[in-house]
């Protein structure tokens, strides 16, 4: 199965609120460049 975007953050705490909620629902979420993002935001 290829992934698929189905949300873009602004920031990382962003990223991880709807990681959260798509886990919490049964999904196997992954978070791309979160490494760079709060490079970035620090």
């Amino acid at each position: 199965m290829n992934p698929t975007t189905i949300y873009k953050a602004l920031n990382p705490a962003d990223a991880q609120l709807v990681f959260s909620r798509l886990e919490a629902a049964g999904f196997h979420p992954f978070v791309a460049d979160e490494a760079a993002a709060l490079g970035m935001e620090g």
